[in-house]
């Protein structure tokens, strides 16, 4: 019999996790070299590989000498000299450094913190110190530099980090008990059947679901105070986190799903089907209702997998929101737009023109403003976009369900939840992406339903929101022109002043008269500019080259420009739509998709990626729609979603305000 796809995924995974655990097992036996000599002249120096014990910078030493009368060789330290040794490592958990020396008094320091001052000693004796080291914030804290003042002389100095590789990579009996245990607990549930008659079987179940929840939460939250420094030890502290947390949500869900809850004459209850008939009801009855749930868990889980990197790595959400341009929102937040604020002198803002803040559009400013009071100044930033995002996938998923666009409407609104490639990131930061785009299909589904009002209503907030929000108006503007066609198409020659006359009677002035809201919106961002800066073109003349718009095309492809490459596969795959919307007949979405396409196409940067986002959800949904709902797509989509991750992970790491100016930053926020 011919197996489906699901019957080989619940055969595969299984076994591909019992085997991803085993590795780790092996990997729990294995004990490697812990020590690294600071001296260069140890045997115990090979940790290449495991960690990058790298001894890179050693100075204040003089050169090795022999002592007849202990028959040993020692490094001599001249007093008043500090003499250093600079190590590219780290550890989360103490660190013993071993150290044999005599002479005058000997004080210790590691990363600026004292350790001990050693007494004088006559004869070479052996002392151990520990010490958890302190992160060097100019180095990223992936240094340990160790210091010795005193003259004295040393014969060894090791450091230990054994407790690093604490839980994993140890000789622990408790490690290894809890991985076999792991181990016999996923082999219990992919033999268990997945329909259970009984109510023991169930309790069973129930019973092993949760303590398989238990020891994966207990294994991760382990592995998270061991740290990941190293290459290796990073290797496999990702490995631990994703796999034991994917086992604690099998656990959870599994167990409550399938275990039998309630009884009746002694046969159990499953809640699976009481759930699955809830659901199909829901779906059947309610199916944005049921469509609204599905997003929010999309895209909260989302959210945690691109937060969960960079919040373990660096340690908190003020990471994340010294992300440009989350900085720059928040400072036109907390001045709204006064050139005199005493924050516009902080070194990292004081580089930029007053005027400059006129680029970040007031309607995210506002909403960041308006919470603060509640929540601070940082968290409405991802507040406000958390939300946004939900209600763009909602908008989406009705759009494309209600106009016919796609068969399969709530998994591409899903997927579109994360591509293209720089919308999953610019939906999490602080930008103003989010509310944009939220307001650009909510703006197009009211003008498809022929809501004229609404449709103006929700671009005025686009354009309030976003510079090229006013671009939307064209669009609209080009379709009706488009729409109004009709007027010239008489079947007998007329007059010329007749033809213009049917062709302004033709267009649809209730429209315009509702779309009209979007120019009175970009007159009063203007009018607020006037009141702050005194000058109501103050955006138009900001020195800064904001727009980054030339009279010649395609300067994004200059190879001085990086990710020039992937700006042309992404003009390819967009004027491709384009042209399937057009031969499709589907003239609404061609003519606002290409009112934001065109723009690109003139623009000098390296981020066309970013400015071309206004325009996926006309050039890329509704034209490529049958393509992502083949079922190969299905396969395709978990792939790109790890490489929109990865590609996230990366980014968060650069392109950040610095730390000094940040701290500075923080104090006036208060």
């Amino acid at each position: 019999m011919k197996q489906t796809g699901r019957q080989i995924y619940q055969t595969v995974m299984p076994i591909l996790w019992l085997l991803a655990f085993m590795a780790l097992l092996a990997l729990a036996t294995l004990r490697p070299e812990l020590e690294v000599s600071l001296l260069g002249n140890g045997s115990k120096d090979n940790l290449q590989g495991l960690n990058r014990f790298v001894l890179i910078e050693r100075t204040g030493f003089s050169s090795l000498q022999s002592d007849e009368s202990s028959g040993k060789t020692f490094q001599r330290i001249a007093i008043d000299t500090p003499a250093t040794v600079r190590l590219a490592a780290f550890s989360y958990h103490p660190v013993r450094l071993k150290l044999g020396y005599q002479g005058g008094s000997l004080q210790v320091k590691a990363n600026g913190q004292s350790l001990s001052t050693l007494p004088v000693t006559a004869a070479f004796k052996e002392y151990q110190l520990e010490f958890t080291p302190a992160s060097l914030d100019n180095d990223g804290g992936l240094f340990i530099v160790l210091s010795f003042t005193g003259a004295a002389q040393i014969s060894n100095a090791t450091l230990d980090f054994s407790n690093q590789w604490q839980p994993f990579l140890s000789d622990s009996t408790y490690l290894s008990a809890l991985v076999c245990g792991l181990l016999v607990v996923l082999l219990v549930f992919s033999l268990l059947p997945h329909r259970l008659k009984t109510p023991i079987a169930g309790i069973f179940m129930l019973a092993i679901g949760l303590s398989l929840s238990g020891i994966s939460f207990t294994l991760a939250g382990q592995t998270l105070t061991a740290g990941f420094s190293g290459e290796l030890n990073a290797g496999v502290f990702w490995l631990l986190i994703v796999s034991a947390l994917y086992l604690a949500m099998f656990g959870l869900i599994h167990s409550l799903v399938t275990a039998p809850v309630l009884w009746n004459n002694g046969d159990s209850v499953a809640l699976y089907p009481i759930l699955k008939t809830r659901w199909d009801n829901l779906q059947i009855y309610k199916p944005t209702a049921a469509a609204t749930l599905v997003l929010i868990a999309a895209n909260t889980g989302l959210m945690i997998l691109l937060y969960s990197v960079p919040l373990v790595t660096n340690g908190g959400w003020a990471e994340l929101a010294r992300y440009w341009d989350g900085p720059g929102y928040l400072l036109a937040a907390k001045t709204f737009y006064d050139p005199h604020d005493s924050m516009l002198a902080l070194p990292g803002f004081s580089k930029y023109s007053n005027i400059y803040w006129s680029a970040h559009f007031p309607g995210y400013v506002l909403l960041i403003r308006a919470l603060s009071p509640l929540f601070g100044y940082i968290a409405p930033m991802f507040i406000i976009n958390y939300v946004a995002t939900i209600i763009f996938g909602v908008t989406l998923y009705r759009l494309l369900k209600d106009f016919g666009y796609s068969t399969k409407p709530l998994w591409l609104s899903v997927l579109f939840l994360f591509l293209p490639l720089r919308w999953l990131l610019y939906h999490s930061v602080g930008a103003s992406e989010g509310m944009a785009l939220m307001f650009i299909v909510l703006s197009f589904y009211a003008f498809k339903k022929r809501q004229w009002w609404w449709a103006g209503l929700w671009g005025a907030g686009l354009v309030v929101t976003r510079a090229n929000g006013i671009f939307m108006l064209g669009g609209y503007g080009l379709y009706l022109l488009w729409e109004a066609r009709i007027g010239l198409k008489m079947a007998q020659p007329k007059p010329v002043l007749a033809r213009i006359s049917g062709f302004i009677v033709a267009i649809n002035w209730r429209a315009v008269a509702g779309l009209s809201l979007m120019p009175l919106a970009l007159v009063a961002v203007f009018s607020l500019y006037a009141s702050r800066y005194g000058d109501f073109f103050a955006y138009i003349k900001i020195p800064e080259d904001v727009k980054h718009v030339y009279p010649i095309p395609l300067l994004s492809l200059a190879v001085t420009a990086s990710r020039s490459e992937g700006n042309f596969y992404y003009y390819i795959i967009e004027a491709a739509g384009l042209a399937l919307l057009w031969r499709r007949k589907l003239y609404d979405l061609f003519w606002l998709g290409l009112v934001f396409f065109v723009p690109t196409l003139f623009m000098l940067h390296d981020d066309i990626l970013r400015y071309s986002l206004p325009a996926f959800p006309f050039v890329l949904i509704a034209p490529y729609a049958r393509v992502l709902e083949s079922k190969i797509a299905y396969y395709i989509a978990p792939v790109a979603l790890l490489g929109v991750l990865i590609y996230s992970w990366t980014q968060l790491g650069f392109n950040k305000l610095e730390g000094e100016n940040w701290q500075q930053m923080l104090e006036l926020l208060k």
